[in-house]
């Protein structure tokens, strides 16, 4: 599993949910709430999120070129890895706690059992998989590393 797809996952599961969409639940199946209609609440969360997506495509980058250095080499790797973490870990935290504080505006708002019930287990979810992020990223940095000692050196070309 490369980092490009953790991340990608990570923000989807952060962010990009029906949740999101449908500020209030339907009356009646056959009156759906309107897509569009959004409330203050959830533009401006809907802003904190795009943002954060854009830290996680840097930390993206910036993992590829500290894997890249790595070159092999496990200790040196993992060194850097932990060095981009302790940058990124701050702002994954503070995004969950805004997550959290978000959905827990959203179950309190919410006038039916069941979508507040979902809201929860959703909130939960995306909460844990906020702070399972980190590790994740050492893991498949271990793997990407292993895999990059492990690969056959290309051969010298002669001129």
């Amino acid at each position: 599993m490369s980092l490009r797809l953790v991340l990608a996952t990570m923000a989807t599961l952060a962010f990009a949910s029906p949740v999101f969409a449908q500020d209030t639940p339907s009356a009646s199946p056959q009156a759906p709430a309107p897509q569009d209609a959004k409330s203050p609440e959830v533009i401006a969360f809907d802003a904190k999120s795009k943002a954060f997506g854009v830290r996680l495509a840097q930390l993206q980058s910036e993992f590829n070129v500290a894997i890249a250095a790595a070159n092999g080499d496990q200790a040196k790797g993992m060194a850097d890895i932990e060095t981009l973490l302790a940058r990124y870990e701050p702002e994954i935290d503070a995004f969950a706690l805004d997550l959290e504080a978000f959905f827990d505006g959203q179950i309190a708002a919410a006038d039916d059992d069941t979508r507040r019930e979902a809201l929860i287990a959703t909130k939960a979810a995306k909460i844990a998989s906020l702070h399972g992020m980190a590790d994740q990223v050492r893991t498949i940095a271990a793997q990407f590393i292993t895999a990059a000692a492990a690969a056959p050196a290309a051969p010298a070309t002669s001129r």
